[in-house]
């Protein structure tokens, strides 16, 4: 058994989520494969140019419940893949699977991030509608205002004035 590079993500993230963060980051096309054949909710991304592959097993079993895991060689494009993907999707990080060391990444798109409070805010407050552009540019726009003259429209929870920092310039 070799050295590899682990992540494990949220389960909610479809394949062609990660597969789209991987292009974007490679800069290479990535081809889904499956190996049902012998396991179950195995595949791997297969990077056409690098000719690299990640391993990635849905719905793996782990203490915190279920998580879809990522497999990578432990080199510095291993630890640079996962972790651009890490710091979109969010996600517990190794950056080598021996040494038992692991890090918690808050991506951007994570649970309890202002992007999601903003949704919300958009929503509830603006009254927002499916496909309303419009109305959902303008809420952006009253919101970057409010987080920029400090006139915050939540209670200021530490947790999420440390989440809004990505706001205001």
């Amino acid at each position: 058994m070799s050295v590899c590079t682990i992540l494990h993500l949220n389960t909610r993230w479809e394949l062609n989520d990660i597969k789209t963060v991987i292009e974007r980051v490679t800069k290479d096309k990535v081809e889904v494969r499956s190996n049902h054949d012998t396991s179950i909710g195995f595949y791997w991304f297969m990077l056409t140019k690098k000719k690299r592959q990640i391993s990635v097993f849905t719905n793996n079993k782990t203490p915190i419940g279920s998580t879809t895991y990522l497999s990578m060689g432990a080199n510095e494009e291993g630890h640079k893949i996962l972790k651009a993907i890490a710091e979109v999707f969010g996600g517990i990080y190794m950056d080598n699977d021996c040494d038992g060391k692991y890090e918690f990444i808050e991506g951007n798109i994570s649970d309890g991030d202002a992007l999601a409070y903003f949704l919300k805010y958009a929503v509830v407050d603006d009254g927002i509608g499916k496909d309303d552009l419009k109305g959902f540019l303008n809420s952006m726009n009253k919101w970057y205002d409010r987080i920029n003259k400090g006139n915050n429209p939540i209670d200021k929870p530490e947790a999420i004035q440390k989440s809004l920092k990505g706001f205001s310039k």
